[in-house]
């Protein structure tokens, strides 16, 4: 450690660790994790992953394993644990399996969902949304729900293709968080989270050139703005379902 002190005030700190003992700069965590996950595929990471996820459909034996890989060039975490990426492929998954077997994607899923609370929460947003109602070419609805922390959310999403680019100009969400304790708050969080996912499928990315990330900034890298924002959402809270409130930061 090397201390600088001019006049009685100290003008910089400096802190040097001697040797190659470890590397606690941007994507230390993800590094480390990676490894783990190579020397004990049963480590942290995968008991994290298997108690912190689930498919809620009835699909049969239903297995769950994590196989991190790591990258030539240092990540950050994604914010959250897996909810983003395994709740994104479960839906698609099930949409998929909907559409090359000709069913309705929500009569599909009402049907696959084992808990009363999944329906409950399926069958409102499906309600309130309008699912299935007369759509002008270039127009769809698209279904999504998860659950996480003892709390259910799912979306409905109209997006419109006939402009310069797809925008999702309506949203409807329904959540049963358990208890609610702060409903402004819930609608506030579920309202914050469906604009990250507008964000992550239709802007958001980050180009590597040469080994170079080409943003560099806040201004270049394109999150959702006001004009990307549905003119019509809206959350609908269901009764409680618990005692115990479930958990919402992260539901959405």
């Amino acid at each position: 450690v090397r201390v600088s002190v001019n006049n009685g005030r100290i003008t910089s700190f400096e802190h040097r660790m001697a040797g190659p003992l470890a590397d606690f700069r941007h994507g230390f965590g993800e590094r480390s994790s990676a490894q783990r996950a190579a020397d004990d595929p049963e480590g942290t990471n995968q008991g994290v992953f298997r108690l912190t996820t689930k498919v809620p459909y009835d699909v049969g034996v239903t297995s769950l394993s994590l196989k991190e890989q790591e990258l030539a060039i240092p990540t950050a975490s994604f914010r959250a644990t897996y909810s983003g990426t395994l709740g994104t492929i479960n839906e698609i998954v099930i949409s998929e399996l909907a559409r090359t077997l000709n069913r309705d994607e929500y009569e599909f899923r009402r049907e696959l969902l084992d808990d009363d609370r999944y329906r409950a929460v399926l069958d409102k947003v499906a309600h309130e949304g309008q699912w299935g109602r007369p759509m002008p070419a270039g127009t769809a609805q698209g279904l999504g729900m998860w659950y996480e922390y003892k709390s259910i959310v799912a979306y409905l999403m109209e997006c419109d293709t006939r402009g310069p680019g797809p925008r999702i100009t309506r949203c409807t969400i329904a959540v049963d968080p358990g208890r609610v304790i702060n409903p402004r708050g819930l609608e506030s969080t579920m309202m914050g989270a469906a604009m990250d996912g507008i964000s992550l499928v239709f802007k958001a990315a980050l180009h590597v050139d040469r080994g170079a990330v080409r943003e560099t900034g806040l201004a270049e890298f394109q999150w959702g703005r006001m004009h990307d924002s549905p003119l019509d959402i809206k959350v609908h809270v269901l009764p409680p379902t618990q005692d115990v409130p479930g958990g919402a930061g992260e539901l959405g």
